[in-house]
């Protein structure tokens, strides 16, 4: 019996020491817990500070913020993208500087914390993007006489073994231009850094690796909107994005060995997308070569899109010869809509000819839509003579749907004589629904006039449409001007849904008059 209970007193100690000790170690695990979450936090919060300070475009302290996180916490899980936003903000912040070798000198840095990233972390999702900023930077750097970091460029193109014996010869070559320290930059000292230099990417074999690529006009690297003939919302491969980047960099800095390269997978490719990238890479391209592929490419391709987008790079050179091609074309095609991109290309160019074209297809072309996009570029154009053109025109068009656009186009001039026009239109206009868009775009100019002759209109106004676009006509005025006419307009006002707009506009404004106004309605 007492061994029985010796036994039971035995196992409540040990169950109690356990549990003392488990607590214990519940404890410390707690507090490390706590620890790691309170590190975590802080290394997020520093993370977020700098890149607060990057969207907030102060590149000067987001340089220092980035390098300051990298010091203090790498490794972390921030690490690869810091390296990133820190070489991004310094790319950023050597276009804001003044001397020429302090530019140089932060975006030799940039590259630097760049090939560390791409170096470290090889497995990151942040190595292609910095591959894809760092030809950036190589083409500006090249650009001021640094032909060393074309390697960049080439390596983005080729595999070490596909280049020729002349092209690394080339290369070794434009290495001898490099510096020691710039030397090391590249790791060039080792032949596996030679290799990392060169090679960049992998599967250029006859241009077949090229074939997976999607939308060129989505990298972010052109200035350039997205034109037609780009597709949307498609997956990318990394490898073909960057390459075509550094096809696009390489043809700036060195057209003649870009440009071979570009007329194979125009001429060869047998993937229509993957035609439609490389030229628009090569619409931009000043050459005579590059205008003489365009012209063939407008004319006769079989593929709808490379003739629209060769048509819009053709728009986009203003000279004779291209405009000379863009008029044949349009004069011999049936096709509507190659038609409207034939005039949006007439639009871009800044020749006389072209606005002569653009006047004659709108007096003589039998097509509304093309009637229509002709009158819309002509007053995107908004010289002198264009604007007196369309003043002309106007008072000859017999159609209300082409007035409509006409007078939209005449709005688009900020010139005496276009106001004067709108003024006219809003006044004498027998068509009520071209003379609301008249006071509508009467009503964007803002200005002290232009409220005065609303005033006038609203006042001889006979029909409550009018007087409904009128009063929302002086509600985009925001001069002080305009709270005492609406009111003024609301105290005189029978129609009850008429003054319902105007006491809305009243109370869009926020001003003290207008506030005081409501009050006197609410109170009575």
């Amino acid at each position: 019996m007492k061994l029985t209970k010796i036994c039971a007193l035995f196992m409540i100690l040990v169950l109690i020491l356990g549990g003392f000790v488990l607590a214990q170690e519940t404890e410390r695990d707690k507090q490390k817990r706590e620890e790691h979450k309170q590190q975590y936090e802080m290394i997020k919060q520093a993370y977020e500070q700098a890149k607060q300070t990057l969207y907030q475009k102060n590149y000067e302290k987001a340089v220092l913020l980035f390098e300051q996180f990298i010091n203090q916490y790498e490794p972390s899980a921030y690490a690869a993208e810091s390296y990133y936003w820190l070489a991004y903000s310094m790319s950023k912040q050597s276009q804001e500087m003044d001397h020429y070798e302090d530019q140089q000198a932060y975006q030799k840095e940039a590259i630097r914390y760049l090939n560390s990233l791409i170096d470290r972390y090889a497995e990151s999702s942040w190595v292609d993007d910095a591959k894809t900023l760092r030809v950036k930077i190589a083409e500006d750097l090249i650009k001021k006489g640094l032909r060393g970091y074309r390697i960049y460029l080439n390596g983005s193109l080729k595999k070490l073994e596909d280049l020729e014996r002349e092209d690394i010869e080339e290369s070794l070559e434009e290495m001898e231009h490099l510096d020691l320290e710039e030397l090391e930059d590249l790791k060039l000292e080792e032949l596996e850094g030679l290799e990392d230099a060169l090679v960049g990417l992998r599967g250029l074999e006859g241009l077949k690796g090229l074939e997976a690529l999607a939308v060129l006009g989505e990298l972010g690297y052109f200035d350039e909107p997205v034109i037609v003939g780009i597709g949307e919302g498609e997956e990318l491969d990394p490898e073909l994005e960057l390459k075509l980047v550094a096809l696009d960099a390489l043809l700036n800095v060195d057209e003649d060995k870009a440009y071979p390269i570009l007329v194979k997978i125009i001429n060869t490719g047998e993937n229509p997308k993957l035609r439609e990238k490389a030229l628009f890479i090569l619409g931009q391209s000043k050459g005579r070569e590059a205008q003489d592929l365009l012209i063939k490419l407008a004319t006769e391709d079989k593929d709808t899109k490379v003739r629209e987008m060769a048509i819009f790079w053709l728009g986009n050179r203003s000279d004779k010869k291209s405009f000379d091609a863009l008029l044949k074309i349009y004069d011999t095609t049936t096709d509507s809509k190659l038609k409207e991109r034939l005039i949006f290309a007439l639009g871009q160019s800044r020749i006389k000819e072209a606005r002569a074209k653009l006047i004659s297809i709108i007096e003589n072309d039998k097509d509304r839509k093309a009637k229509k996009a002709a009158i819309f570029w002509l007053g995107q154009r908004s010289d002198r003579e264009s604007v007196e053109t369309l003043i002309r025109l106007y008072d000859k068009l017999t159609d209300a749907e082409l007035k409509e656009k006409a007078v939209f186009a005449i709005s688009q001039s900020h010139s005496e004589q276009a106001k004067n026009k709108i003024i006219a239109i809003a006044k004498a206009e027998k068509d009520p629904k071209i003379r609301r868009n008249a006071i509508f775009w009467l009503g964007q100019s803002h200005g002290d006039e232009a409220l005065e002759i609303l005033k006038d209109l609203y006042t001889s106004a006979k029909d409550a449409k009018t007087k409904e676009q009128i009063i929302f006509a002086i509600g985009q005025n925001s001069g002080k001007k305009a709270v005492p006419v609406l009111i003024e307009m609301a105290r005189q006002e029978k129609d009850p849904k008429v003054k319902k707009h105007i006491i809305f506009w009243l109370g869009q404004t926020k001003d003290d008059a207008a506030i005081k106004f409501l009050k006197e309605i609410i109170e009575k």
